[in-house]
């Protein structure tokens, strides 16, 4: 999945944090959503920082590395 914003994911991000508030453990929550221990991490602690608007949005990409003077790598 290359775009972070597709529906699917919205709705597997949703997964993680209503498994949570159903008070469902890590690992049971890593079967559901079929991610890592850190992707679950990392997406209850983004809901309790920003709430439900913070389950759609993306953040931006990290920058390409530098390539000479003021020259960025293509990806």
């Amino acid at each position: 999945m290359t775009d972070r914003n597709t529906p699917r994911k919205v709705v597997w991000r949703a997964g993680i944090i209503l498994a949570t508030a159903d008070r469902c453990g890590t690992n049971e929550i890593m079967r559901r959503a079929g991610t890592s221990e850190p992707t679950v991490w990392r997406w209850q602690a983004r809901y309790l920082d920003e709430g439900v608007a913070g389950s759609g949005a993306t953040r931006p990409s990290r920058p390409g590395r530098l390539r000479g003077p003021g020259k960025r790598a293509s990806r």
